[in-house]
């Protein structure tokens, strides 16, 4: 691999690959009046998640499912399972299983270090019944080894922004404050995701209370599954 001559990044759909990946989330949450804090918690979970090509068209999209499980499965746990077509810069071109959302955006050129681009971003979150648009803007940083894969390195941003989301019970609508950061490794020759970590932070406001909560989910590829 070669920054320096310009690389393209795209996703390969290989019909049959199966690839396991660590889901790590981190949540901490904060309830202020002004700058008293009234509450503060903090959780963590861990999932699998397994993603299998189930086919790829010839316009270079593919047809993926993908198995988030806890690590270890019990009566009760949550399993989900997601059906998507997928272009080849990650876009969702069909879904079902949950709302369509994508968490990277690849750009249309090749890319060196320092090469830079913007792309939309569809995020779930956990508070809002339909997932939020942002714009991402991505840089390449330079290129590493992970998982024994050959990686380009690639810091991620989405400016602070502002929505209005309708309360649960109907009493109104808070005004939320919202922004993300992190970084992926991307490996071009193998066409995959190797790591993703971001963090992203929001912050709906009701009269004088801020409710503020910061989600950091780190993706780590383990292997490819036979």
């Amino acid at each position: 691999m070669d920054l320096s001559k310009g690389i393209e990044l795209r996703l390969k759909f290989v019909p049959g690959r199966r690839l396991f990946y660590t889901l790590d989330t981190q949540l901490e949450q904060t309830v202020q009046r002004g700058e008293q804090v009234l509450n503060e918690n903090e959780t963590s979970f861990e999932a699998y998640l397994r993603q299998r090509v189930l086919a790829a068209d010839e316009d270079g999209s593919g047809h993926i499912v993908t198995v988030t499980t806890p690590p270890v499965e019990n009566p009760g746990n949550d399993r989900q399972i997601v059906y998507q077509r997928l272009d080849g810069r990650g876009n969702v071109l069909d879904v079902s299983g949950m709302n369509p959302t994508n968490s990277f955006a690849l750009p249309k050129d090749k890319v060196k270090v320092d090469s830079s681009w913007r792309g939309e971003v569809i995020l779930p979150l956990p508070q809002t019944a339909q997932p939020v648009r942002c714009v991402t803007e991505y840089i390449v940083s330079g290129e590493t080894t992970f998982a024994g894969l050959k990686c380009v390195n690639i810091d991620c941003v989405v400016d602070e922004f502002e929505f209005d989301m309708p309360m649960p019970d109907g009493s109104g609508v808070a005004r939320v404050l919202m922004g993300s950061q992190g970084s992926m490794l991307f490996a071009p020759e193998e066409g995959i995701l190797a790591r993703m970590e971001v963090e992203t932070i929001t912050s709906p406001q009701i009269g004088q209370i801020t409710f503020t909560t910061s989600t950091m989910i780190t993706q780590e590829f383990r292997k490819f599954e036979d």
